[in-house]
């Protein structure tokens, strides 16, 4: 449903957001409507010549290196470990050529607000270290607790060059008493629920 969801937002922005050549425009309609209309993933792939190299374990090890032009994701860097996501980082500066890029929506919000209306959408920035590992984290639908300021540092560490950085969607976090381990972060970090972020590899 959200594949589909996704793919209709972008049916509907064709005519609107983007200015093209109306025959080009008129392919683009045709091809997303066809992939509106699959029935699976593996359908949908088939369709564009996607291939699915990521393994169970979240690992690139299966794409060559310097072989991605582009990179993207949305909704996906803030349910990676944050242990493990500088490794990611790194890999990502591996496959994606010189000049390449790699573009990400992220979202700090807590995630419980999409299933209750009246939590905060930062609600985690209340808790311990301890109480969030005892009582709320879970495998179900990690979340990493990164702010916006981590994602970039982790991709300037890794080597990317950041082009871009875009608050999609804020909340007032001065609406909650913030936990201790959150405190050195910016009222900007704060508040940030949905960003995006654009980096590139030098070369």
């Amino acid at each position: 449903a959200g594949f589909t969801s996704h793919a209709e937002g972008l049916r509907a922005a064709l005519g609107t957001a983007l200015s093209r050549d109306p025959a080009v425009l008129a392919r683009a309609a045709q091809l997303i409507d066809t992939v509106i209309a699959c029935k699976s993933f593996e359908e949908a792939y088939a369709l564009l010549g996607y291939d699915y190299l990521i393994d169970p374990h979240g690992s690139l090890s299966a794409i060559p290196d310097c072989s991605i032009d582009l990179a993207l994701s949305s909704d996906v860097m803030e349910h990676v470990p944050a242990v493990t996501f500088p490794k990611l980082a790194a890999d990502l500066f591996r496959i994606v050529k010189p000049g390449g890029h790699v573009s990400q929506q992220i979202v700090m919000a807590d995630h419980l607000c999409i299933y209750d209306g009246s939590v905060h959408r930062k609600n985690y920035l209340r808790y311990s270290q301890a109480h969030w590992d005892k009582w709320l984290k879970n495998d179900v639908q990690h979340i990493n607790l990164m702010q916006h300021s981590d994602f970039v540092t982790a991709f300037r560490n890794a080597g990317f060059e950041v082009i871009s950085e875009e608050f999609v969607e804020r909340c007032d976090s001065s609406q909650i008493k913030i936990a201790k381990r959150f405190q050195h972060y910016s009222r900007e970090d704060l508040d940030a629920a949905v960003t995006r972020l654009l980096v590139r590899k030098p070369g």
